[in-house]
């Protein structure tokens, strides 16, 4: 049988030129492991065509040999380029016409933006994703090369045997049954798109915007054992048992993990959930799919009274709500089928954010849910207080609290900030880290305000403004009254007063 040869055609503008260099060697790198099943990706890029003199303008040229290939794939970064513009929406015409290309690719580069840096090009961004929702398309976001290399790899593994006409198994994948579910890769993108970056935006009102990529500033949050609770007092034996959360999700069935108001709860949940879009290596989650619930958007589900159930059989409807309140990336009858293949991960964060009655009716529906799906995980995360109730009768055996921040965490998370806001120059950030750290030695009575992964990070943005801290707490204080959002004084209050 001949070689199938498919053509990719590979729009960007200039400032992704190292970008397009990569994708160039990953094509070269599934080629040699395709050439076995008689496939041959062929990457068109215009440096490789004819760049004479022409007749026309040479972008005409372009477009044509763009529109004999399969695959476009169009990657924007902090600018709409002419070009690239117009070869997307031409492809994207063509697509709806049912000619080639067959598939169409927008992939947006993740970028840290501040305020000074929101400018026409910016803009262009802004309006090309909403244009692309309006059409009720997705676009697809990726923080590094490796992040877009696997999001290729897993979109080329689903096209090939369908545009080679014949059913392959990719050669680098494992072999699993044809009843394995798959996640959607609708939902893969709106994990990376709303799990990505760290809600830090409630403490930035009177000072720059610095967008934080979670991956890169997360640190593990640690609890005991569940059911090794002592009071508040542990053994020195204890203490050494302490725990990353994560394995202790994987770990158990289900877990209740309790956690004052800037402990890291959400940070967690969404963490673990973005790492499935990466290739979990958590022992204990091999093909799970992670159904992350934010519980302050069940609101409305509770307005439509005659649709609750009892108050523990409402699991499959609370879902759908869910679901078509974002947009419908996933959906009941995928869940279903990984519930049968004991598979299904639920992350419910935010019992605090729901009234009492409503909180319940959730604790009580996925704790019957669990039983009649043995095998499968539900974990849900709260402040203290909205753990009574349902919550501690139905999953108390297994209740965990997250610990404070220990020293070697907060100068971890310290040199991560830093390092990460100056990415571009990393002495600098370095030098910043180990000032801040030395600073806070000299001042013992601010670093039990840093235990707390909110506070710290409240204090490291005030550092990066002002270069040094101040030497009462009163000073940090009024400090946060000075820089800081109402929400965001609100959220570090809640420290103290334990809402």
């Amino acid at each position: 049988m001949a070689t199938k040869t498919i053509k990719i055609f590979l729009a960007s503008s200039s400032e992704l030129s190292k970008d397009r260099e990569q994708i160039e060697l990953f094509i070269s790198r599934e080629n040699d492991d395709l050439i076995e099943k008689q496939i041959w990706f062929k990457l068109v890029v215009w440096e490789k065509l004819l760049l004479s003199f022409r007749g026309e303008r040479i972008q005409n040229y372009f477009n044509e040999e763009m529109l004999k290939c399969d695959i476009v794939l169009a990657l924007f970064f902090r600018k709409v380029g002419q070009f690239t513009k117009e070869e997307f929406e031409l492809a994207y015409k063509n697509l709806k016409e049912g000619k080639k290309p067959q598939y169409l690719y927008v992939y947006f580069k993740s970028a840290s933006i501040s305020t000074e840096e929101i400018t026409k090009d910016y803009m262009g961004i802004i309006e090309l994703k909403e244009e692309i929702q309006k059409h009720k398309q997705i676009y697809c976001s990726y923080d590094s090369i490796k992040d877009l290399q696997l999001q290729l790899k897993r979109q080329f593994d689903l096209i090939i045997p369908k545009i080679n006409g014949v059913i392959n198994k990719p050669a680098s994948a494992p072999e699993v049954s044809d009843t394995t579910p798959v996640i959607p890769e609708t939902y893969l993108n709106w994990l990376r798109e709303y799990c990505s970056y760290m809600d830090i935006d409630k403490l930035q009102e009177k000072i720059n915007i610095i967008q934080v990529k979670l991956p890169e500033l997360y640190i593990p949050l640690y609890a005991y054992e569940p059911g090794k609770f002592t009071g508040d007092k542990h053994t020195l034996e204890e203490k050494e048992r302490q725990i990353d959360i994560e394995e202790l999700i994987g770990k158990n069935e289900y877990l209740l993990i309790e956690g004052h108001p800037g402990s890291g709860k959400t940070t967690l949940l969404k963490h673990l959930a973005y790492s499935f879009t990466q290739g979990s290596s958590i022992k204990g989650f091999d093909n799970f799919l992670p159904v992350l619930i934010f519980l302050k958007n069940l609101s409305g589900f509770f307005d439509k009274a005659d649709e609750i159930v009892g108050e523990g059989s409402n699991s499959e409807k609370i879902l759908s709500y869910y679901f078509n309140s974002i947009e419908n990336v996933i959906d009941l009858d995928t869940v279903k089928k990984f519930c049968s293949a004991k598979k299904a991960l639920f992350l419910l964060d935010g019992l605090d954010e729901m009234k009492p009655d409503h909180r319940d009716i959730v604790v009580n529906s996925f704790a019957n849910f669990r039983i009649k799906n043995e095998g499968n995980k539900v974990v849900f995360s709260g402040r203290p207080h909205s753990l009574e109730g349902a919550a501690i009768k139905r999953f108390g055996d297994n209740h965990i609290r997250i610990l404070s921040l220990n020293r070697e965490q907060i100068e971890e998370f310290i040199r991560k900030w830093f390092y990460y806001v100056y990415s571009e120059g990393s002495k600098i950030g370095e030098k910043n880290a180990e000032a801040m750290i030395s600073e806070m030695k000299d001042h013992p009575a601010l670093v039990m305000l840093t235990d707390n992964p909110l506070m710290l990070t409240a204090i490291c943005i005030l550092y990066h403004d002002g270069k040094e801290l101040p030497g009462q707490r009163a000073e940090l204080y009024k400090k946060f009254i000075d820089n800081l959002s109402i929400e965001g004084l609100v959220m570090i209050l809640g420290k103290f007063m334990c809402f």
